[in-house]
């Protein structure tokens, strides 16, 4: 049996789409890769002034992106389904020749891919430890260099707060 036009075009429009987001969900974990990436080596150059709390900016980026992801995941499973309702009307006689969304069916246990799966894991376990893996190696702050005041005395200078005001 072969398809009516108006449900060929609906088919190869909606595995177009599919394609398409499949292509959205690597580009989701690409940037979101990058963005951690650079986000870190940014807080790892500024490390000294940067407060504990910062450091935890990673994982809500991740985790929206990972829940962007899992929504575009779900997406295509939906036209998926529907694919496989045209593939069993229009060939289902055709023993040989399923269907890809049916075959993929029978020969897949998820539609998310397992490689996308571990690396929002990873993803999302390393923005929760590098804060405490780059703290805890934050190298201790320089003391003071020593000043020689105005008689020649070696003195180590002490740290004066910004809003103290001088006294005599």
């Amino acid at each position: 049996m072969t398809i009516p036009e108006g449900h060929a075009e609906q088919y190869k429009m909606l595995r177009s789409e599919i394609v398409a987001l499949v292509d959205e969900t690597r580009r989701v974990e690409t940037q979101s890769v990058v963005a951690t990436a650079a986000l870190y080596a940014w807080l790892a150059t500024h490390s000294e002034s940067i407060p504990f709390g910062t450091w935890f900016l990673g994982f809500p980026l991740v985790l929206l992106a990972s829940v962007r992801t899992l929504s575009l995941f779900h997406r295509i499973g939906f036209i998926a389904s529907y694919l496989r309702i045209i593939e069993a009307k229009y060939l289902s006689g055709d023993s040989e020749m399923p269907g890809y969304e049916r075959y993929f069916e029978s020969h897949s246990t998820s539609r998310i891919s397992p490689t996308s799966m571990a690396l929002w894991v990873v993803l999302l376990l390393t923005t929760l430890g590098a804060p405490f893996a780059f703290t805890y190696h934050r190298p201790p702050p320089k003391p003071p260099a020593p000043v020689i005041n105005i008689i020649g005395q070696v003195e180590t200078p002490t740290t004066v707060p910004s809003n103290a005001t001088p006294t005599e």
